[in-house]
C-alpha cells in the first residue's frame, strides 16, 4: 500500500466527488462511475461544505493505493479509521469530514478521499497534511500499515521497477512518449549487455544520444527534449542516484531480498516509534491553534495497530465503542466463544454501530449547516460594514447641500433695508 496525495483542492465541491463517484451521486438520472462504491460520508455534505468555504484551497483529497485486488470490510474498515486519526489524532468525528469512495477499475482496490479542510466548531482552516512537515508520519503510517495487515511492501527488493511512470505521463503527448520508451529499452538493452553499469554510464549515454541533461535527482534524471519545452523525465531503479548494475542480477537480488525480510522487525520498531512521535506533535498543535478539548492519545502505539490478519471480527470500530484506538481482545483468541455469544455479540455491535451512525449523521449535519450560516453571516456582516461606512458620509454631504441651499436663496431675496 501507498499514500498518494492529488494537488487539488481550489475548486468547487462537485469536482472530486463527480469524479470519485459520477454524476449519480446527485441526480439519479445521471450514471455512477464503474467499479466506484461510497464507503462512508455524505457526498451532497462534502459538496456543501466545500462550497460554503472562501479559503484558497478548500480541499484536501488523495488515495491509499494498494497492490491487492481487494481485501475484507474488516481490514478496510480499521485502515480508513486509522487513517483519520493518523491525519486528525485527538479529534472526535463530528469535527471534521471525511469521504471515503472505493475503487476497482486499475484492476486494484483503491480507498480515495475528500477532507473539506474545515474545522467545523470553530470555522477555521483544517489542514490534513503539509508535505514537508507530516511526510514522515506518513511513511511510518504506510510502513506500519503494511507490516500489521500483511501487505505488499512497495520497498521490497522484488517489487522495485526499473521504469516508473511519472505524474506527467497522462497529458503526455504520444510522440514524446514513444521517445521516452525508446530511451529507456535501449538502456536496458546496454545494461543488459554491460555497457552501463551506473548512474554515470546513463547519463553519459544520454549525452552521447545527443540528449542534453536538464535535470538530476536522488531518483530520478530529466533530459531537454529538443521538440518541446517540457523535459523528458526518466524515473525508476536504472536513473536512480545508488544505482549499480551489479546489484541487480539474480543472485544479488534474492540475497537483498533475504536482508529486507530479516530485518522486517528492525524497521517496523522504528517506524511505530516515529510514528508515535509525529502523532503527538501532530496533537499539540491541533490543541492549540483549535483549543478544542482534544481526546487524550495513548502513548503505546502497538495496540492501535494490531490485527488478526486471519479474523476480522476482533476488529472493534474505535469510534463506536467510544475507545481512543483500535483494540483487538487478547482474550478472544484464548477462550473461544460459542455461536450464540458470538451472534449476540454480532447484534449488539450492529445496534451500537446503527445508533451512533445515526447520532453522528445529525450531528455532522448540524456541524456543516452552522459552518454554511457563519460563512453567510460572514458575508453579510461585510457587507454592511461596506455599507455602514458609505453611510456616515451622508450627513456631510446633506449639510453641505443645505448650505448651498442657504446660500442660493440669500442671493435671489431681495434686501429688507433696501
Amino acid at each position: 500500500m501507498i499514500v498518494k496525495f492529488h494537488n487539488r483542492g481550489a475548486g468547487a465541491g462537485s469536482g472530486p466527488v463527480e469524479y470519485l463517484l459520477g454524476r449519480g451521486y446527485d441526480d439519479p438520472t445521471q450514471p455512477n462511475r464503474p467499479d466506484s462504491s461510497l464507503l462512508a460520508g455524505n457526498p451532497k455534505q462534502i459538496v456543501d461544505v466545500i462550497d460554503s468555504l472562501r479559503f484558497a484551497t478548500k480541499y484536501t483529497s488523495g488515495v491509499l493505493s494498494f497492490t491487492e485486488s481487494d481485501l475484507s470490510e474488516g481490514k478496510k474498515a480499521a485502515i480508513m479509521d486509522l487513517w483519520e486519526k493518523t491525519l486528525f489524532p485527538g479529534m472526535e468525528k463530528d469535527e471534521y469530514q471525511c469521504l471515503w469512495v472505493q475503487h476497482k477499475d486499475k484492476g486494484r482496490l483503491e480507498l480515495n478521499f475528500v477532507i473539506p479542510k474545515v474545522h467545523l466548531p470553530t470555522g477555521r482552516q483544517l489542514t490534513p497534511y503539509y508535505i514537508g512537515q507530516d511526510l514522515k508520519l506518513v511513511k511510518s503510517f504506510k510502513d506500519i500499515v503494511n507490516y500489521q495487515f500483511d501487505l505488499s511492501d512497495p520497498n521490497d527488493p522484488r517489487r522495485k521497477r526499473t521504469q516508473q511512470r511519472t505524474r506527467d505521463e497522462q497529458s503526455m503527448p504520444t510522440a514524446v512518449m514513444k521517445t521516452k520508451e525508446a530511451i529507456h529499452k535501449e538502456v536496458t538493452a546496454l545494461i543488459g549487455v554491460g555497457a552501463i553499469e551506473n548512474r554515470d554510464d546513463v547519463i553519459a549515454f544520454l549525452g552521447g544520444a545527443g540528449l542534453e541533461l536538464a535535470r538530476e535527482n536522488e531518483s530520478s534524471i530529466s533530459v531537454k527534449n529538443p521538440n518541446a519545452k517540457r523535459n523528458i523525465r526518466l524515473k525508476g531503479i536504472y536513473y536512480e542516484r545508488d544505482f549499480r548494475a551489479g546489484d541487480h542480477t539474480e543472485t544479488a537480488l534474492r540475497e537483498a531480498t533475504e536482508g529486507y525480510v530479516r530485518d522486517r522487525e528492525a524497521r517496523h520498531s522504528s517506524a511505530q516509534k516515529d510514528y508515535r512521535s509525529c502523532l503527538q506533535g501532530r496533537r499539540e498543535r491541533f490543541e492549540e491553534r483549535y483549543q478544542s478539548s482534544l481526546r487524550p492519545w495513548e502513548t503505546e502505539y502497538p495496540a492501535a495497530a494490531t490485527y488478526d490478519i486471519n479474523s476480522d471480527r476482533n476488529i472493534i470500530s474505535a469510534n463506536d465503542l467510544g475507545a481512543d484506538e483500535l483494540v483487538q481482545s487478547s482474550d478472544s483468541r484464548l477462550q473461544q466463544p460459542s455461536d450464540e455469544q458470538r451472534a449476540n455479540e454480532t447484534l449488539l455491535r450492529e445496534e451500537i454501530t446503527t445508533y451512533d451512525q445515526i447520532r453522528r449523521n445529525i450531528e455532522t449535519s448540524t456541524r456543516a449547516a452552522t459552518a454554511a450560516i457563519r460563512a453567510a453571516v460572514q458575508r453579510i456582516v461585510t457587507r454592511n460594514s461596506r455599507t455602514i461606512e458609505i453611510d456616515s458620509h451622508r450627513p456631510q454631504q446633506l449639510d453641505a447641500t443645505r448650505e448651498q441651499r442657504t446660500h442660493l436663496r440669500d442671493m435671489q431675496e431681495p434686501s429688507l433695508e433696501r
